[in-house]
């Protein structure tokens, strides 16, 4: 089931927090929530790919994945498959 579908019943909801610590993600300082929603999930994530540095939060497929800046949810995503790929900077990849 997409999430177009009239009803969606997530197999489960995971949180994954956004930081604006220019330490822990450089790429978040400095920015405003509509900032971050324009750059990361209006421009980015319709094509699917989100990635995370850390540990994954979230592997099911159908998942229901809220994203959290500044202690509010910004955006919302039903992940399709989570992507191992490490390299110097992150750990793998969500693809929604």
């Amino acid at each position: 089931m997409k999430y177009y579908d009239r009803v969606y019943q997530p197999k489960s909801i995971k949180i994954i927090p956004m930081t604006n610590r220019e330490d822990m993600e450089p790429e978040f300082s400095n920015k405003t929530i509509p900032e971050l929603q324009k750059l990361f999930f209006i421009d980015r994530l319709p094509y699917g790919k989100y990635r995370y540095r850390e540990k994954a939060v979230a592997d099911i497929e159908g998942t229901l994945v809220l994203f959290q800046f500044a202690s509010h949810i910004i955006a919302a995503g039903i992940l399709d498959k989570r992507i191992s790929e490490i390299d110097d900077t992150y750990n793998g990849y969500y693809l929604f």
